[in-house]
């Protein structure tokens, strides 16, 4: 992922929370995941190993925000 990949998935957060949504990443290679850490941007958008735990990761955080 170069700078303007990096840009295009902060264009599609923006565009993602202002319609009250989030981005999320699944199976994102390991030189990406410490891209976003480098970046700071990991917070904005979390990488997870498989679908599965991308899944399981947004769903505990839609109920602990309900909650």
């Amino acid at each position: 992922c170069d700078s303007s990949g990096l840009n295009a998935l902060i264009g599609i957060y923006r565009c993602a929370k202002e319609a009250g949504g989030s981005v999320t990443l699944a199976a994102a290679p390991d030189r990406l995941e410490r891209l976003l850490d480098l970046t700071g941007l990991g917070t904005l958008l979390p990488a997870y190993p498989t679908t599965a735990h991308a899944l399981n990761a947004h769903t505990s955080s839609q109920n602990t925000a309900i909650a």
